[in-house]
């Protein structure tokens, strides 16, 4: 039998016996965790709908990555070729998730415990009415700067220039947001960057001593110093846009509409089709789009990147760096 650690991932306290990338929580009494993870054994997962009652789902150039099918009490969300998980409310007062997780044979188990700190997350906080941006994000002064756009779009790699460059980390690949008060929060998730081979280059940036990596999906991965804080302020929201023949940063501050529409094509997870989701994520995107600047930003892109980058990012987001 694994030992079940609990860990700390975007606000949820899940009890897994994976490994994730997230930090752990000493047990105490009384404490229930948010998600727990259970190993369900290996089988075959054929590549078609889990049912017909589809919640959400991926599709790219008309083939699906991933759907949520709901089966009665149970939501399988089936990642086609790497495996199914089996989500359904656990606990007596309908607060905790249990989720079996299915590996199709011959798959390495590391892949589940990315899954679950990215995909499975964030579907079990937007279908309880969070907004999950596809986003990385830095501390900056006590405020966080968050990066949201596509996959390959340059979201990690702004977020590693800038923990590069001494900040804390925030989140890597997705990142809830919610309004409380006047204010729009987010909240931490993880404790690495995921870079791809590309751009590596970077992580001869951070201090020798840092924690690296080899990801089971090939990616570099590097333990950046984290934020220490439960949730941030949102400071400002920027849509990189790479640009090798640019010369100098340039930021442009989008109106209300264009930056809802922005951050509606930015979720974490694609394609609801339950109309009480689709509302929160209006509500709650109105919401930030209100009290956060929305940049889309041109950024001089490498390999090379150039040792001032970081800088020129936070001032041209409205951010003083540090000294």
């Amino acid at each position: 039998m694994w030992r079940v650690t609990i860990y700390r991932c975007a606000g949820l306290l899940i009890a897994s016996p994976l490994q994730l990338a997230a930090p752990t929580v000493s047990p105490k009494l009384g404490v229930v965790p948010d998600v727990e993870v259970v190993d369900g054994g290996e089988r075959v997962v054929p590549h078609e709908r889990p049912s017909s009652e589809v919640v959400a789902e991926r599709v790219v150039n008309g083939d699906a990555w991933y759907t949520f099918g709901r089966r009665g009490d149970v939501v399988v969300g089936r990642f086609y070729g790497l495996a199914d998980f089996e989500i359904e409310t656990a606990g007596m007062d309908g607060a905790m998730w249990r989720v079996t997780f299915h590996l199709v044979p011959g798959m390495p188990i590391e892949l589940i415990a990315i899954l679950i700190t990215g995909t499975v997350v964030a579907y079990l906080l937007s279908a309880d009415g969070r907004l999950v941006l596809h986003a990385s994000a830095v501390e900056v002064g006590g405020r966080s700067l968050a990066f949201v756009g596509q996959s390959g779009q340059g979201k990690t790699t702004m977020a590693t220039l800038i923990c590069a460059d001494g900040y804390p980390l925030v989140a890597d690949d997705l990142l809830p947001v919610s309004p409380n008060g006047g204010e729009i929060m987010s909240v931490p998730v993880g404790t690495e960057l995921r870079v791809r081979e590309k751009v590596e280059a970077l992580l001869e940036w951070f201090d020798p001593g840092t924690a690296r990596r080899l990801t089971v999906d090939e990616r570099r991965a590097v333990a950046a110093k984290t934020t220490t804080a439960p949730e941030l302020p949102l400071a400002s929201i920027v849509v990189p846009w790479p640009d090798r023949d640019a010369d100098a940063v340039d930021a442009r501050r989008l109106g209300a509409g264009e930056a809802a529409m922005t951050l509606a094509r930015c979720q974490r997870v694609e394609g609801w089709s339950s109309a009480a989701v689709l509302r929160a994520q209006f509500d709650a995107i109105s919401a930030v789009v209100a009290s956060v600047p929305v940049l889309v930003m041109h950024v001089p892109w490498g390999p090379p990147f150039r040792k001032t980058l970081a800088r020129e990012v936070l001032l041209a987001a409205g951010l003083a760096p540090a000294a």
